[in-house]
Protein backbone atom coordinates (compact mmCIF):
# COMPACT_ATOMS: atom_id res chain seq x y z
CA UNK A 1 0.00 0.00 0.00
CA UNK A 2 2.85 2.04 0.83
CA UNK A 3 4.77 1.64 -2.49
CA UNK A 4 1.89 2.69 -4.51
CA UNK A 5 1.23 5.52 -2.92
CA UNK A 6 4.94 6.58 -3.35
CA UNK A 7 4.14 5.88 -6.75
CA UNK A 8 1.32 8.23 -6.88
CA UNK A 9 2.68 11.00 -5.29
CA UNK A 10 5.97 10.23 -7.38
CA UNK A 11 4.21 10.15 -10.86
CA UNK A 12 1.96 13.45 -9.98
CA UNK A 13 5.40 15.27 -9.27
CA UNK A 14 6.42 14.59 -12.87
CA UNK A 15 3.39 15.83 -13.87
CA UNK A 16 3.26 19.09 -11.98
CA UNK A 17 7.65 19.63 -12.71
CA UNK A 18 6.58 18.81 -16.90
CA UNK A 19 3.77 21.27 -16.79
CA UNK A 20 5.88 23.89 -14.85
CA UNK A 21 8.53 23.46 -18.01
CA UNK A 22 5.81 23.74 -20.54
CA UNK A 23 4.94 26.91 -19.20
CA UNK A 24 8.15 28.32 -18.54
CA UNK A 25 9.21 27.85 -21.95
CA UNK A 26 5.57 29.23 -23.89
CA UNK A 27 6.30 32.33 -21.64
CA UNK A 28 9.96 32.21 -23.02
CA UNK A 29 8.84 31.89 -26.72
CA UNK A 30 6.13 35.05 -26.73
CA UNK A 31 7.39 37.40 -24.16
CA UNK A 32 10.30 38.32 -27.15
CA UNK A 33 7.64 38.44 -29.54
CA UNK A 34 5.42 40.91 -27.14
CA UNK A 35 8.28 43.24 -27.00
CA UNK A 36 9.08 43.13 -30.43
CA UNK A 37 5.35 44.19 -30.96
CA UNK A 38 5.45 46.94 -28.48
CA UNK A 39 8.96 48.47 -29.82
CA UNK A 40 7.29 48.25 -33.81
CA UNK A 41 3.99 50.24 -32.25
CA UNK A 42 6.46 52.94 -30.96
CA UNK A 43 8.40 53.17 -34.17
CA UNK A 44 5.15 53.61 -36.14
CA UNK A 45 3.50 56.15 -33.89
CA UNK A 46 6.91 58.07 -33.85
CA UNK A 47 7.14 57.81 -37.94
CA UNK A 48 3.19 59.01 -37.74
CA UNK A 49 4.10 61.90 -35.84
CA UNK A 50 7.34 63.01 -38.24
CA UNK A 51 4.58 63.19 -41.13
CA UNK A 52 2.56 65.25 -39.52
CA UNK A 53 4.96 67.65 -38.95
CA UNK A 54 6.43 68.12 -42.29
Amino acid sequence: MELIILIVVGLLGIVIAGLGLVKAYSLRMTEPKQELQEKLDQLEKEVQELKNQK
